[in-house]
């Protein structure tokens, strides 16, 4: 009976950890599914979504909820700020290799914002509130109200990002620049202005994770390092620019870790993560779907 309590804990804890990874890496999935675009600046920017809400709540004592509307606002102007300046004029140099290039430029923003975490912020390890306070207690289960609430709301945005992907003239548009960009082109739709919303969904969708990762990991610049390798291996796991892929290699290795870490350690998860990968792309070179999904 006591094996069986466990072996659900670790089910349950590994489903709440797959839908927080799946909105972790949804945005650096539709980045590259859009725009063919790696971003390492991606931890970067899931650490400022927490940043911003600390500095509001902790020191400028703004309401909880309203700090973190405000946080993800901020992101979402900065990711347009960030592609105008530094993304816009490579995309308009046919000289270059927009993929190469915009990676290293995403790699020297990630260096930047962590740098930036320390100056700005110390290296002292900032924390925010729980979502909800207390545990559910459903017979021999106990589950903190925060991790349901990261359930429901990771479960909320993924429906409402299918929904704007599925069923909005500008969610089928993106859906058409990732097939075929010629043909979009062609069609007239304007690329760069996809390109931009796109990455400022992605910038949205990282911070929206740092957020709800912020109370049980605390904020500190490696948390963001972290965070990218585990994005990353969801995203090849699933297959390059895959939706549906990365979904649900993000519930794979969420229960994965959850069960490495209650019988092994945390300390093995990556090890784990990583030799999982590299037997998947061995059988499945493009990973579980390789494609838009």
């Amino acid at each position: 009976m006591e094996s069986l309590v466990l072996v659900m804990n670790a089910i349950i804890s590994g489903v709440i950890l797959g839908s927080l990874y799946a909105v972790m890496s949804m945005g650096l999935t539709l980045i590259y599914g859009v725009g063919r675009l790696f971003n390492f600046a991606h931890g970067s920017f899931l650490i400022w979504g927490g940043y911003f809400t600390w500095l509001l709540y902790e020191k400028w004592h703004v309401n909880y909820f309203v700090s973190i509307i405000v946080s993800i606002a901020i992101l979402f102007v900065l990711a347009f700020v960030i592609d105008k300046i530094m993304l816009f004029p490579l995309r308009k140099k046919p000289e270059y290799d927009y993929g190469i290039t915009g990676l290293l430029v995403t790699l020297g923003l990630a260096l930047a914002g962590s740098n930036a975490g320390d100056v700005i912020f110390g290296t002292r390890i900032k924390t925010i509130p729980k979502l909800a306070d207390g545990v559910l207690k459903v017979g021999v289960f106990n589950i903190p109200y925060h991790d349901i609430a990261i359930l429901g709301s990771s479960i909320a945005i993924l429906v409402l990002l299918e929904l704007f992907l599925r069923k909005t003239t500008v969610g089928t548009a993106l859906r058409a620049v990732s097939q075929d960009q010629v043909g979009a082109k062609v069609v007239g739709m304007d690329i760069d202005r996809l390109y931009r919303l796109t990455f400022a969904l992605s910038v949205v969708l990282a911070a929206i994770s740092g957020i709800l990762l912020a109370p049980k990991l605390f904020i500190a610049p490696h948390v963001g390092w972290e965070a990218l390798f585990k994005a990353v291996v969801i995203v090849i796991f699933g297959g390059l620019g895959s939706i549906k892929g990365t979904l649900i290699s993000a519930f794979i290795l969420g229960i994965i870790e959850a069960f490495v870490s209650m019988y092994l350690g945390m300390f093995y998860v990556q090890p784990v993560w990583f030799i999982l990968l590299v037997a998947v792309l061995y059988i499945r070179p493009r990973g579980l779907f390789g494609q838009w999904a």
